[in-house]
Formats: structure tokens, sequence, C-alpha cells
């Protein structure tokens, strides 16, 4: 790529020093070395003015760079600024031709490269006939489909069968609720098993020294009275949820993690759900308080 860059800039100075000789040839200092550096210092402006000057358009670009080539060869060169501008715009004039020439060149190469996509035609024998063109339909003036609108029997029978189905799910919705309070239904033909009655310890009276002495807020679940209160819970049924199951219970839905309050012979109950299954239902409990 550096290679490249230095060929060019002798190729521009060797043009530059040519346009030198012929205009300005008893005035100019046309020795190659300087030229070259003139040249290498007229790339270099050139480009930087190009991209400062990017955004405001051509318009300003092209003067600006003339003018900073035409101020370095008055500096470098020792030339007048009317000689100098005649060596500028010859030397664009020349830069332009030679790559306008370059792109010919280019382009002409690729195309030779680059394959022809055309498929060839076949040679005939002089007894052969050309085939007949195959004959396209033109669709483009083709009316528009029509859509129908459908008849007074279609429309009702539409909507008979939407309000059929809007029924339905209706009275499943209904059928979930209902077996969600009232708890899973025994399946048919299998007699309903009774648990033996468990043994209700008394309930513990109301204590009567509140406010001197508080009550603890943890209590053992072997305690009479929790076990009282659980049984005296109103559990229904279960629905699957996002997060696992959820329970009805003293007819509120309740799911795990959420604490259950329950008063019963003056004392509020609490437990907190720890897992909710399909059979069962673990509950620990928190605390025993008076009953507001």
């Amino acid at each position: 790529m550096i290679g490249g860059m230095v060929v060019q800039i002798m190729i521009q100075a060797a043009i530059l020093r040519a346009i030198l000789i012929l205009i300005a040839k008893h005035e100019a200092d046309t020795s190659f070395a300087k030229v070259a550096m003139v040249t290498a210092g007229i790339s270099v402006g050139s480009f930087a003015i190009g991209v400062f000057t990017m955004q405001q358009g051509p318009f300003v670009t092209i003067p600006a760079q003339i003018v900073f080539m035409a101020a370095i060869l008055m500096t470098f060169c020792w030339i007048s600024i009317g000689k100098s501008l005649i060596v500028v715009a010859i030397y664009i004039t020349c830069h332009f031709i030679i790559a306008f020439l370059m792109a010919l060149l280019l382009g002409a190469m690729f195309a030779g490269m680059v394959p022809t996509q055309q498929r060839a035609t076949p040679a005939l024998l002089p007894s052969e006939v050309l085939p007949a063109p195959e004959y396209m339909p033109d669709n483009s003036s083709a009316p528009a489909p029509v859509y129908q609108v459908p008849g007074p029997e279609q429309a009702a029978a539409m909507a008979n069968m939407l309000k059929e189905k809007s029924e339905a799910k209706k009275r499943e919705i209904e059928a979930r609720i209902k077996e969600m309070e009232e708890g899973p239904a025994a399946p048919a033909g299998r007699p309903e098993t009774v648990s033996p009655a468990k043994y209700q310890a008394p309930v513990p009276s109301r204590p009567t020294a509140i406010k001197t002495a508080p009550i603890n807020p943890i209590v053992k679940s072997e305690d009479s009275g929790w076990d009282a209160a659980r049984m005296s819970l109103r559990i229904g049924g279960r629905m699957a949820g996002g997060d696992g199951y959820i329970i009805m219970i003293n007819g509120k839905m309740f799911q795990k993690g959420d604490i259950i309050t329950h008063d019963m012979g003056g004392i509020r109950y609490k437990w907190k759900i720890m897992s909710i299954s399909k059979d069962k239902l673990e509950m620990e409990p928190v605390n025993a308080t008076p009953a507001p």
C-alpha cells in the first residue's frame, strides 16, 4: 500500500514538474526533489481540506484546495500568483483526465472478467422454424375479486354458533367456581369414607391478665387449642395456578406463603401456608393473640 502511494506521488510529481517547465521555466525551481516534496504536501493538504469541508459541499472544498495548491507553489517553487493559478488549473485537469482514463481501463478489465449471464441462442438448421414465443396472459386489467356479504340465514347461524360457545364457556367457569367452593366431589360408585372423629380438647378460656402478662407470640403446634382451631377451618377445593396450587379456606383464596387468620374462643390464630399439593396442605403456626 505504501509502495503504491510512493509510485503515485512520483508520477504526480513528474506531471507537475513538466507543467512548471512549460509555464514558468525560467522562474520556478523545477528540481525533481523539490517538486516531489511539493506534490506530497499538496496531496496531504488537499485530503485534509476535503475531510474538514466535506459537509459544506464541493463549492467550498474545491476553491479551498485550489487556493492551498497555489499558495504551496508560490511558497516553495517561487512563482507568481498568476502562473501558480495556471499551473494548478492545468494540473487539476490532467489529474481528472488520468483518473477518467484509469476508470475506463478498470471497467473494461472487469467487464472482460465477469461472464455474461445471457444464454446463447442455439444454431438452427435451414429447415427449422423459430419457436413461437410463449403467451403470458395480462392480468393487469382483470377486475378485482368481489367479496359477497353473508345473507341473513348465514349471519343468524354464525350468531347462534358464537352464542353457544360463550354459554359453554360460562358453564365451565361456573362449574370450576362451584368445585372450588364445595371441594372435589367423590367419584361415582365409590362410597365416601368417613374419618373417625378426633378428640377435641376444651377451648382455653380468654386470659384475664392481658395487660400485665403478654401472650407468647410463638405457640407450639401440639397445643390442643391450635388443633381445635385448625379443625374449625372451612377448607374448600384446590385449583392449579401459576405458582402451584390455590386453595379456598373460609371462603377466601390462598396460596403458598400467605397468612391465614382465624378467630375462635376469643383468640386469633395465625398460620403460614408452607406448601399446597393436590392431596395435602401444610401450615405452620405463627402466633395466637387475643381477638379484638
